[in-house]
Parts: structure tokens; C-alpha cells; sequence
């Protein structure tokens, strides 16, 4: 249900097709030398199986932790595969999850630095940006960060539970990393220039935002943020003017 695309040596982005089953979104893989870390674990049951054996086949471990970038389903729903391992997260996460799974186990409010045998990581939580609560992992040694749906490459983001500058802050932490890949929540690796991309895209929504608030524009009538014609799923931009601006 994905394909692999390594990230740098020992660090493997897995990419779903945009929005399609059974996985919906992306995850990561990082051999840790000793010990397997997987980040996120996609919507379905089936394809956390495929990512963890996946895991096993690149690093020759099964998955020994879990990280999650955030609460949506697209990015827990499998974590059933992983209930036996320690899961990090948030509590907000743990609050705001709804699905019947393995709820973060790890809960931690300031970055963590992960060691194994080979390589350290590091978990950096990054406050309200997509959803009230968002998670990061930088692989330091390769230059690459996980960055879960506060980065979406060709795919217009989810911004329904999400807050527009808070997210250009949460960017700009990724930004600081001065990461040469970036594994976002959709769509495929890249470089600084998906994150500086969805800085423009933010700002921009949070205008039109502003816009809506006044009075001076409905969320049907607004243009999508300049260069996104062609993403895929221009309806989650318009679904998410209507819920910020009628929170």
C-alpha cells in the first residue's frame, strides 16, 4: 500500500498514493542500529502490517518504538500492529484520538533525544500547528525530519483543526533543523522547499482567514493559495476556511 523512498543512509520515507486506501498517508522508518523506530503507523490495521514488515526487512529488527506525529486517523488507525512496543505522543494526543487503539504510552512535552547503537534522534514536540498538538522527529546524522501533516507536498492540506500562524511557528522549528529531506504527512519527500512552501500556504490562509472574519469573503468564493491549482483535493481548502472561521 506504499512505496519506500529512502531518506539518507538507514532512514526510509514510506509514501501512500495521496489519500487512498488502505493507508491515506505517509510514515517513516529509522534504523537505529540496535533498535527499529517507526513514525506514524497509517489508517489500517493491513498496511501497518506492511510497514512493519517492511521495517524488518530494511533494518532486520520488528519495530521496537512508535512515534506519533499527531491524532488523526490516517496516522493511528494501525497502531493495533504496534500495541506491544512503546508508543510517544502527547497528552493532548491521547485526549484528542477517537478511534479504539493503542493510545501514546510515551508521553513527553519537550524534545526527547532517542539513542540507539548506531545513531540518536530526536522527538521534538511543536505545540498547535495542524492539530493542538504535533510531533516531529529529526534524524540529525543524514539531515532529515519527519514532519507528519505540518508538511503536505502537492496535496492540499487537512486545516480543519488547524491554526494558521501557530502552524508557520511549528514550521519554522523544522526550518531551524536546516533538514536536507523532509518527510511530510502526504505526498513525496523533498527538500527546505516543501517547508517553505507551506509557510507561503499558511500565511496565505490565515489572510483569507482574516478576510472571512470581516465579512469581506465567504469560504466558497476564496482562491487557493498561488501555485496550488493542480494539488490534489482543493475541497479540503475550502472545508477548512468554513470550520476555522466558524470556531
Amino acid at each position: 500500500p506504499f512505496t519506500i523512498h529512502p531518506a539518507g543512509d538507514g532512514v526510509w520515507a514510506a509514501v501512500s498514493p495521496p489519500m487512498e486506501m488502505p493507508a491515506i498517508s505517509n510514515a517513516a522508518i529509522v534504523d537505529l542500529g540496535d533498535r527499529t523506530l517507526v513514525v506514524d503507523s497509517f489508517m489500517t490495521d493491513e498496511a501497518a502490517e506492511a510497514l512493519s514488515d517492511a521495517a524488518e526487512e530494511l533494518t532486520g529488527h520488528r519495530p521496537h518504538l512508535l512515534v506519533t506525529t499527531h491524532h488523526h486517523v490516517d496516522h493511528v488507525g494501525g497502531n493495533r500492529v504496534f500495541a506491544e512496543i512503546p508508543r510517544f505522543g502527547t497528552a493532548r494526543m491521547r485526549e484528542l484520538i477517537e478511534q479504539d487503539v493503542p493510545l501514546p504510552d510515551v508521553l513527553i512535552v519537550s524534545p526527547v533525544e532517542v539513542m540507539g547503537s548506531e545513531r540518536s534522534v530526536r522527538v521534538i514536540p511543536t505545540g498547535k500547528g495542524h492539530t493542538d498538538s504535533d510531533i516531529v522527529v529529526s534524524i540529525p546524522d543524514v539531515g532529515a525530519v519527519v514532519a507528519g501533516d505540518l508538511v503536505w507536498n502537492g496535496v492540499h492540506p487537512k486545516t480543519s483543526d488547524g491554526h494558521p500562524l501557530p502552524w508557520v511557528d511549528s514550521l519554522e522549528v523544522i526550518g531551524k533543523l536546516d533538514p536536507k529531506v523532509v518527510i511530510g504527512g502526504h505526498g513525496k519527500p523533498g527538500g527546505t522547499s516543501l517547508v517553505d512552501r507551506m509557510v507561503t500556504y499558511m500565511r496565505e490562509v490565515d489572510e483569507v482567514v482574516t478576510q472571512i472574519a470581516a465579512g469581506d469573503r465567504a469560504p466558497t468564493e476564496a482562491k487557493a493559495p498561488k501555485g496550488t491549482a493542480k494539488w490534489v483535493g482543493l475541497d479540503r481548502f475550502h472545508a477548512g476556511l468554513k470550520a476555522i472561521t466558524s470556531r
